[in-house]
């Protein structure tokens, strides 16, 4: 195992190395270790499409299709995260507000939130006025 350090708001570092302690990025903004495997790779905070809870674990979904899995809880990501520009839609699912398509109801009357890349995103009854409020504010 290794760690996981979200540095700053355009960036999070993904360290991935047994016991290392990351090299503090330059603006310092976000300082909190969080355990993956492997190697560090660095995601900017505008390249996640959406988060989701895995376990303790967040995943953090990027535009590349690729995903990060970072161990940090998705209500420790959604108090750093910009509330302008991500939202959560669900217990289980943050969304970065430029990728929402549309709102909808599924076929057993439950809402969805659908990407732009064609995602579909349980939306949880309580949170579908926030975000429609927030989706109509940009």
């Amino acid at each position: 195992t290794g760690e996981v350090q979200i540095r700053q708001p355009l960036l999070v570092q993904v360290r991935e190395v047994a016991g290392a302690h990351g090299a503090r990025c330059n603006s310092g903004a976000w300082d909190r270790p969080v355990r993956a495997v492997g190697r560090v790779t660095y995601v900017r905070v505008p390249d996640i499409v959406w988060i989701g809870a895995a376990d303790y674990y967040a995943e953090l979904h990027t535009k590349d299709g690729k995903i990060h899995l970072v161990r940090e809880t998705l209500q420790h990501l959604e108090e750093r995260l910009d509330p302008l520009k991500f939202i959560r839609v669900h217990r289980s699912t943050i969304v970065h507000l430029d990728h929402v398509a549309e709102i909808r109801t599924d076929s057993a009357e439950r809402q969805i939130v659908v990407l732009r890349d064609g995602t579909q995103l349980p939306l949880g009854k309580a949170r579908r006025e926030a975000l429609e409020q927030a989706l109509g504010d940009r």
